[in-house]
């Protein structure tokens, strides 16, 4: 084997022996305490619905915020970066999780991640909301106002969609969707992903779009407009 071979060998080995240990006494000093986690909790009662309430002017801030929403079996909290500012108001009335873009949002872009038993509906304003995976028997999505809400991998019985004023919801599935409820307007938009219906009902004026791809399509023969 030529030297300088056996030289990067060398050289690649000692580079993995440090990362290996590194990591180690990060481990180590982060279970002694002495390391902190770089996210933040903070712990809510429970709740079943969001609603965004409407904030800041859409042209006010060039970037939406995002809100990722998480199924938790044993507790509710909303985490975020620690070095950053949450960026919303909330507070919890009614078995709703109300949010509302405080001042912040102008020199930031807030991500925050809401973790959730069992939610119901979400009502989004002004941010980006996604949902993976999210197993629910029941779920009401609305969308307005240049939000957007995005469910990957949805597993429900029944879906009830709003989307109108200019927003957007995009729907992927796991398995059959029993039912759904969709009403599209004023410059709604509708992406159906690999999302199929038993029974379905679509309402949409001349402004709005459907967007279908995947096994979706199998769902056009059926629709009625």
């Amino acid at each position: 084997m030529k030297k300088s071979n056996i030289l990067l060998i060398i050289t690649g080995a000692t580079i993995i022996v440090c990362l290996v240990a590194i990591n180690l006494k990060l481990f180590a000093e982060y279970k002694n305490g002495n390391i902190q986690s770089v996210v933040k909790k903070n712990s809510v009662s429970t709740f079943h619905h969001i609603k965004e309430i409407n904030s800041l002017k859409y042209a006010e801030y060039p970037y939406k915020p995002m809100v990722n929403i998480i199924q938790h079996k044993d507790s509710n909290y909303i985490a975020y970066n620690f070095y950053d500012t949450l960026g919303f108001d909330y507070f919890i009335k009614n078995d709703t999780l109300y949010l509302k873009a405080d001042s912040t949002m102008r020199d930031n872009v807030p991500v925050i991640n809401i973790h959730c038993k069992n939610l119901k509906s979400l009502s989004s304003v002004d941010s980006n909301f996604e949902l993976y995976q999210f197993k629910s028997d029941s779920l009401q999505l609305v969308a307005n106002a240049y939000s957007s809400i995005n469910c990957v991998e949805l597993k429900c019985n029944y879906v009830n969609l709003h989307i109108q004023n200019n927003s957007t919801i995009s729907l992927s599935a796991k398995d059959y969707i029993n039912k759904a409820d969709i009403q599209l307007m004023n410059k709604g938009l509708l992406v159906l992903s690999d999302v199929r219906f038993n029974v379905q009902n679509i309402s949409m004026d001349s402004s709005a779009a459907l967007k279908v791809t995947g096994k979706a399509l199998k769902t056009l023969n059926k629709v009625q407009f």
